[in-house]
């Protein structure tokens, strides 16, 4: 545990930029938050229930059955943006209706459309998703990346995008599908 916090803290401090419009966070509200999210996994997904930039209702419940790919996001994460076109890969080769892609944006409907003019993004995006990344999840590093199994089940969480990362999300999508 004193190893985890001490990584956490250390993560702060690296990737202080990639964190929500600069919101200011101490380490340790940091560490419980990425527990919480952590803790999460072989839990089913806390509900959700929003509109989608097109404005159709989705509810998590209604999805069980499917797998869901979660991505959480804002505008000014770069490590979001530059991730997008390996996603939209993940996206592309996916073809089955077993898979739920949904982005969940911490910005508003108005600039997530006009971000969309320059950059291409095939999830279903949900705008203003801060209440759930946040607060119902715990997310409070962009990007994060959660799977979800068809029985509702969180299979999977990262932080961050790196090398390996879509390899280790196409890894998790692939075995939620089994």
């Amino acid at each position: 545990m004193i190893h985890l916090q001490l990584y956490l803290i250390l993560v702060f401090f690296l990737i202080t930029p990639f964190m929500a419009n600069g919101q200011s966070l101490d380490p340790e509200e940091i560490t419980q938050k990425t527990l919480t999210l952590e803790r999460l996994k072989g839990e089913p997904l806390p509900r959700f229930e929003v509109t989608d930039l097109q404005g159709q209702k989705l509810d998590s419940q209604a999805m069980v059955g499917k797998v869901l790919v979660l991505n959480f996001w804002f505008i000014g994460c770069k490590p979001c943006t530059e991730e997008m076109p390996e996603l939209n890969k993940i996206v592309a080769e996916q073809s089955s209706d077993e898979v739920v892609f949904l982005a969940f944006g911490l910005d508003s409907s108005h600039r997530i459309e006009g971000f969309l003019e320059g950059h291409p993004f095939h999830y279903r995006l949900i705008p203003n998703s801060r209440d759930y990344a946040s607060q119902t999840l715990g997310v409070v590093m962009y990007p994060t990346h959660v799977v979800v199994d068809k029985r509702g089940i969180v299979q999977y969480v990262h932080v961050g995008y790196g090398t390996g990362a879509m390899a280790k999300l196409k890894r998790a999508l692939k075995k939620a599908l089994k």
